[in-house]
């Protein structure tokens, strides 16, 4: 076996199948689905595990009653295939490891779109997925980036991801999953404005994605357009079901989380790197934003 196998089953072990021990009726278990720059975002020197959420988002979890796991194995930079197929791999052990019954997938940005597709396969009986601003029309930031910059993409950033992100690229994706009819999902969207005499404000984007946001050209939280990220729920057959039946399992979190697209996982201190200040009321809004996701399912 492999030393990065042999990693992930010893944090599943210590993470996952002691809570689950501890609870004569244990919840679904909670896996969180990293996106884009998975595991190249910092975590908090305390956090045993490789981490792209938040200590906040984790201990709320554990607050709710839920056993949680933080997906490990995903390439920072890997492709839609490369990643859904780790994916199902990893969850395949953590299902062996914990003997959890049902899964409950939770995807951050494109974690929202690996996230369903693992849905696909019913050895792991992911009986919901929960999307958070995950760009089911793409990321028109990265088209209207080739588009004006077609170098930018092409030589100094050669990343097959970033070229996925392009609208028609995550279409014809989607339009290959065949989920089951029975899935639910939950939805969920960010917006801030933009900031323009204080971009300090921790309730408005960063100077960095006040810009990005200008060239998303709608609401957005600075990466993805909240059109983009609530799309399924105005167009249903989006998500491709076996029967070729509308899916009838979508759910909207009622609310726009009030945080820009990082703000919403990233571990606080870490959040001064985008020029946020109060990270404090970030944390609380993020504690918040798991809550009520919790509380919908």
């Amino acid at each position: 076996m492999g030393k990065s196998r042999l990693c992930i089953f010893i944090l599943i072990a210590f993470f996952v199948q002691l809570p689950l021990k501890a609870r004569a009726e244990a919840k679904s278990l909670v896996v969180l689905v990293p996106g884009f720059l998975n595991r190249w975002i910092p975590s908090s020197p305390d956090q045993r595990q490789t981490s792209y959420f938040s200590k906040a988002i984790i201990q709320t979890i554990h607050k709710e009653n839920y056993p949680v796991y933080v997906v490990q194995s995903l390439d920072p930079l890997g492709s839609l295939e490369l990643n859904s197929s780790k994916l199902v791999t990893e969850l395949r052990q953590l299902k062996s490891a914990t003997k959890a019954t049902s899964l409950i997938l939770i995807g951050h940005s494109l974690g929202g779109l690996l996230s369903l597709y693992a849905s696909q396969y019913d050895d792991l009986n992911i009986q919901k997925v929960v999307t958070i601003s995950t760009p089911f029309l793409g990321v028109d930031l990265v088209e209207k980036i080739d588009s004006t910059f077609p170098w930018i993409l092409r030589d100094w950033i050669d990343s097959e991801i970033l070229k996925e992100m392009k609208p028609e690229r995550v279409k014809s994706w989607m339009s290959q999953l065949k989920v089951p009819d029975r899935l639910q999902v939950l939805i969920a969207a960010g917006w801030q404005s933009p900031c323009f005499l204080d971009c300090r404000d921790p309730q408005k984007l960063s100077l960095v994605l006040t810009l990005t946001d200008y060239l998303a050209g709608s609401q957005s939280d600075g990466m993805v357009r909240v059109e983009s990220a609530v799309a399924p729920l105005k167009f249903p057959q989006m998500i491709p079901t076996r029967s070729g039946q509308r899916l009838k399992g979508y759910k909207s979190l009622g609310v726009l989380i009030p945080l820009e697209h990082w703000e919403m996982i990233l571990e606080h201190q870490y959040l001064s790197l985008l020029g946020t200040r109060e990270t404090e009321w970030v944390e609380s809004q993020q504690i918040l934003m798991m809550q009520r996701i919790l509380r919908s399912l």
